[in-house]
């Protein structure tokens, strides 16, 4: 049969069919007409693939990136609105089905033109996933490699200008000769910013990779060998003792990094640098009776170097608190050490008082004796260069509670014989005539009080008589009392004795009058005082 024929035929059978039987073969040949329009494109794509094939890789890049995903997203997002539009076109490819329908049979004989197409779609896409667009950057005739823009090759140049320049601490830029050229490179042969920064870091012969030893950010020195450097910070901190844990007070750190190459230092020299001394200053507030010598002294400064840090100082009075500044010699780098100790330490014992009705007021007697307490201490004391800085109670146990004194103070009203503790002058309106001390190569034991024969002599405190009468030695009539409390008193060279042994008298009651008798050159009163045997100077008691 001809194809004019079979046309005729099916013609003839869509126009009688049903409707049900018209959207079976509709589908049928939908499937036909399908077939038909991918043998127009077998025809294209096999003229263009043949003639342009590298062309094909870049659009095909192209396609994937900028086509095909965008595409997918607006075609899902569209699904809505396309359903209804197809409704509409299956109506109207109903008329076009018997063209279509004919263009298919040809088609049919030639089933290899569709896997071929196939096929270079596949390649288009696997050839824009493994190969990309680049730039070609060649700097000073030294291919680099490439990147994907012009901006990262300049982003990489501006970072490493910028970091030069603060490593070196002066201005910092990059000269240099460089080409662009676009081309096609597989993915994985695209360089990095990374990569980049290394290349010009490497060409800058004042700046090395090495491991840098900062204190507190700055860098002291550089070593090739980042054992060198943390041997040396282990040789600082070691500690035989096990119960020490040191650090440093400041922030030490070893880490690789570009650095300007002159800090490339042996181990001799960084170590003498962490090592050595450095002048810290702080404000000192003057205080009164201070000078220039005992401010410089205090401070471990000469005054020479005290004027130097405040030029004011050097003329004029020094004005309480004004403040100076003043400079310290300390380690550069401080060691802090936290050292854990055991010892015993002492409490303290607590004294309690109880009114006693039986014994005189004024006076005391101890009924209980205090005794201090013990307990052990375990605590970790801290020390910055070796000087304690802080102690930390880790804990405490008491081996000895502590025992309380206990003392009974006496409220019975005090009898006017009992000694106070306190003596007054045997004479009123005396002079003195000699004091407590040596005289004429000798020594005088006691205080003469000069008056008139006859003015009146007074106990200097309460207690018993224990001599009224004349002794010899000189001291010519004698009154001799004991306070009870170890003090005795001497009133000597009376003219007349008004007391006898064994009487009690009270503080400022008369017990004799003045004279001269015994060794004397006039008429006074020679007072002594003894303290448990033994004479001392009377005015430690008089009030």
């Amino acid at each position: 049969m001809s194809h004019d024929s079979q046309s005729t035929a099916e013609a003839a059978s869509l126009g009688s069919g049903s409707v049900t039987q018209s959207f079976v073969s509709g589908s049928h040949r939908i499937y036909d007409a399908v077939l038909g329009v991918l043998a127009v494109l077998y025809e294209f794509f096999t003229f263009i693939i043949s003639k342009a094939v590298h062309l094909s890789v870049i659009f095909g890049t192209t396609l994937h990136s900028r086509v095909l995903v965008p595409f997918s997203v607006f075609a899902l997002a569209t699904a809505g609105i396309s359903y209804e539009l197809w409704q509409r076109f299956v109506f109207a490819f109903r008329s076009f089905r018997h063209k279509v329908s004919v263009a298919a049979v040809g088609f049919r004989s030639n089933r290899f033109a569709l896997a071929a197409t196939v096929l270079s779609l596949t390649f288009v896409l696997i050839a824009s996933t493994l190969y990309g667009v680049g730039i070609k950057i060649t700097v000073n005739g030294e291919e680099l490699g490439y990147m994907y823009s012009r901006d990262e090759y300049t982003e990489a140049v501006s970072f490493v200008e910028a970091r030069a320049s603060e490593i070196l601490e002066r201005p910092y830029s990059i000269s240099s000769n460089v080409r662009f050229e676009l081309g096609i490179v597989p993915r994985e042969e695209i360089i990095s910013k990374d990569a980049l920064r290394s290349y010009f870091f490497s060409h800058i012969e004042e700046v090395s990779m090495l491991y840098a030893l900062t204190v507190n950010g700055e860098v002291i020195g550089a070593s090739k060998n980042r054992d060198t450097l943390q041997s040396m910070v282990d040789e600082l901190l070691y500690t035989n003792d096990p119960n020490v844990k040191a650090h440093f007070s400041q922030d030490v750190q070893i880490s690789q990094k570009y650095v300007d190459s002159s800090k490339l230092l042996s181990y001799d020299e960084i170590r003498e640098k962490l090592t050595s001394k450095i002048h810290s200053t702080r404000e000192y507030t003057i205080k009164y009776g201070d000078t220039v010598e005992s401010i410089a002294a205090a401070n471990g400064m000469t005054k020479a170097d005290l004027i130097e840090l405040n030029p004011s100082i050097r003329s004029g009075r020094l004005r309480a608190g004004r403040k100076l500044t003043v400079a310290k010699e300390v380690p550069f780098l401080s060691v802090e050490a936290v050292r854990r100790v055991e010892y015993t330490e002492s409490i303290p014992f607590e004294t309690k008082t109880v009114e006693d009705s039986t014994i005189y007021k004024g006076t005391q007697k101890v009924v209980t004796n205090g005794r201090v307490g013990t307990r052990k201490v375990v605590a970790d004391v801290t020390y910055v260069d070796n000087k304690e800085t802080g102690r930390e109670i880790i804990s405490s146990a008491v081996v000895a509670q502590p025992v309380t004194k206990v003392v009974h103070v006496g409220t019975k009203a005090r009898p006017k014989t009992v000694a106070t503790g306190k003596l007054s002058r045997p004479v009123r309106g005396a002079i003195i005539s000699s004091n407590y001390g040596m005289r004429r190569g000798s020594m005088h034991k006691g205080v003469d009080f000069a008056a008139k024969s006859g003015t009146r002599i007074s106990a200097a405190d309460g207690g018993t008589v224990t001599w009224a009468g004349w002794k010899r030695g000189g001291w010519g009539y004698l009154v001799v009392i004991n306070h009870g409390n170890g003090i005795e008193t001497y009133y000597a060279h009376n003219s007349k004795v008004l007391v006898r042994v064994g009487q009690k008298v009270a503080k400022g009651e008369q017990i004799a009058k003045m004279g001269s008798t015994g060794n004397s050159s006039g008429p006074h009163c020679h007072f002594e005082v003894h303290v448990n045997g033994r004479y001392t100077n009377p005015w430690k008691y008089i009030s």
